[in-house]
């Protein structure tokens, strides 16, 4: 493993190279055509011998023929900058000062995919994990769509990894999990009339309130997870469809936050909510989504996001951790994120077991500012390869 660490130490000025030009190629959500060109025109640098761009706008990359596949993954999207004053400095032009490399997209995600692109090279050109093939996929729309797009380029592309390793920031922590989440609706339909002669009408508004107290209710029973915790659920939003105050509303849409645990999926969330008296009445429903990715295609999908956590026995998990303990030293037992991830797509959606390790402090995420530690990029490249090695030997 001292060669490993000595190879990815020796790269260092390579791979911040690769993360600079990632940072300078803006892609915000949606917005990612520059950030694709640069993936792309990155991997054609460093000789992968496949790149496949899906419909929906994720790059794939492929080192490798060998029987063993692992599919490392980190999203080129990024949220936007939205006040370029506040910045001490070009938020694009991947400024390093000490041990750090700054600009938005750095710590999320584009630090742990610059590692992940060279990690393939260097695989590729030192022969690290002969029976593998390496995918590595930038993908898009993670940071409001987790796990759509991933799972959407996987079964297009016909890639079935026997395990996926995500890049998403977890300040270097070995993660196999995190809660889902989904929007649900519930919409009631009474009978407008004029507010002076409330008796003539039926009022949707005392229907959701009724509906909502209920809901805070259901929040306590529900499942609790010693992994990821419990599930939740609050209203957060009552639309009445721009009613004027004069007015008994007719229309009421309650719009509610749903965090799912482990056993928790769309089907038992809408059904806990239908099962009350106050929503027996009510059209309830997973929120509807649609946008159209960068390159013109149009996704016509609902906000559920789901939960992932791989089993703490399956083979990847252990794989994992004894990496980690060649990496870093010390053993650990992987964790779970407090945030939501493309594991939701590899694992929640196609049911591929997953793990996870990327560089970046919570803090920094999305902060004006933003900046990753360069050693940090460095540790999870040897964790990467490392991982690679390990599973080529099994």
């Amino acid at each position: 493993m001292k060669d490993i660490k000595a190879l990815v130490e020796s790269s260092k000025n390579d791979i911040v190279k690769i993360i600079r030009e990632l940072i300078a190629a803006k892609s915000f959500s949606l917005e990612e055509s520059n950030g694709i060109k640069t993936v792309k025109s990155i991997m054609e640098i460093l000789g992968f011998d496949d790149i496949k761009i899906s419909k929906v706008g994720c790059i794939a990359g492929r080192v490798g023929t060998g029987a063993k596949n692992i599919l490392f993954d980190a999203h080129v999207d990024t949220v936007e900058v939205k006040d370029i004053t506040k910045w001490g400095f070009d938020p694009f032009g991947g400024k390093i000062d000490n041990d750090y490399i700054y600009g938005r997209g750095a710590a999320e995600n584009k630090g742990s995919l610059g590692a992940m692109l060279y990690t393939a090279y260097l695989i590729k050109k030192h022969d690290l994990a002969p029976d593998c093939t390496i995918h590595v996929v930038a993908s898009t729309q993670e940071e409001d769509a987790e796990g759509i797009l991933i799972a959407e380029t996987l079964k297009e592309l016909e890639l079935r990894p026997d395990f996926a390793c995500l890049g998403k920031f977890s300040n270097l922590a070995l993660n196999r999990g995190h809660r889902g989440r989904m929007v649900i609706n519930a919409e009631f339909k009474g009978k407008p009339a004029h507010a002076s002669t409330p008796h003539l009408g039926d009022n949707a508004l005392y229907m959701a309130s009724k509906f909502i107290s209920a809901v805070e209710k259901l929040n306590e029973t529900l499942k609790n997870d010693d992994a990821l915790g419990k599930g939740t659920i609050a209203a957060t939003q009552v639309d009445t469809g721009g009613n004027a105050v004069n007015r008994i509303p007719g229309t009421a849409c309650v719009s509610m936050d749903r965090r799912l645990t482990a056993g928790e999926d769309i089907e038992l969330a809408i059904s806990q909510l239908k099962k009350l008296e106050s929503g027996k009445n009510a059209n309830i429903y997973c929120a509807p989504y649609n946008f159209k990715t960068w390159n013109g295609e149009t996704v016509k999908t609902k906000k559920y996001f789901p939960a992932f956590l791989t089993p703490v026995d399956d083979p990847c998990v252990g794989l994992g951790e004894e990496t980690y303990e060649n990496v870093f030293g010390k053993r650990i037992k992987a964790g779970v994120w407090s945030v939501s991830s493309n594991g939701s797509g590899t694992f929640g959606f196609l049911n591929i077991p997953t793990i996870g390790l990327g560089a970046g402090e919570p803090e920094w995420v999305h902060q004006t500012n933003e900046r990753v530690r360069i050693n940090d990029i460095l540790k999870a490249a040897e964790f990467y390869i490392t991982l690679a090695h390990n599973f080529s030997k099994q």
